[in-house]
């Protein structure tokens, strides 16, 4: 499970957050903050993987107060302005969400979470063997999906694609057998 918050002034775009990390099954929001500051203090004593952070914030911008995180968790920027992306990604942000951002867009960015990725893609058992993903995020045309492995029958090479079939449905991804097979 992701523990995530959301460092955001605007209320509309606050929702929004709200409502995407709701509808991820592997993620807990645990606060939402309208002023950095007072997020740093919930940081100092709650262990958090994810912060989805606006970078204009009132008193101190988003830039700069992920500059003063010690051991910083992971950050997701989201901001209506791209003229920062550059300098976000020397402080190793996860990625940049220009606002407004679709729900497809938000899933390829949590996706892109280290911590998410060996969550939801491999666990461990207590012996220490991997055991299989319960759902799967995949890119079929446009679309982003959740599959639940339960659900699916067989996966078959074609070309340079993959079909994924499940009992209702097939879908077309551009991963390789071999990722499937890594993966699974």
């Amino acid at each position: 499970m992701i523990r995530c918050i959301v460092i955001e002034d605007q209320p509309p775009a606050q929702r929004v957050l709200q409502r995407f990390i709701g509808d991820m099954e592997n993620m807990a929001l645990k606060a939402t903050f309208a002023d950095a500051l007072k997020a740093m203090d919930f940081l100092k004593s709650e262990p958090i993987d994810l912060i989805f952070l606006d970078i204009h914030l009132p008193k101190i911008s988003g830039i700069d107060f992920l500059k003063t995180i010690p051991d910083a968790p992971h950050v997701i920027l989201t901001t209506a302005f791209s003229d920062y992306a550059l300098e976000s990604y020397e402080l190793n942000v996860v990625d940049y969400l220009l606002k407004p951002f679709s729900f497809e867009r938000f899933v390829k960015a949590v996706n892109k979470v280290p911590v998410y990725k060996s969550e939801t893609h491999t666990q461990e058992s207590a012996h220490g063997t991997k055991l299989s993903p319960a759902m799967l995020f995949i890119k079929s045309g446009y679309e982003h999906l959740k599959i639940q492995v339960s659900d699916i029958r067989y996966i078959q090479s074609e070309s340079d694609y993959t079909e994924i079939f499940t009992s209702d449905r097939k879908y077309l991804t551009s991963q390789s057998l071999r990722h499937w097979l890594q993966t699974l």
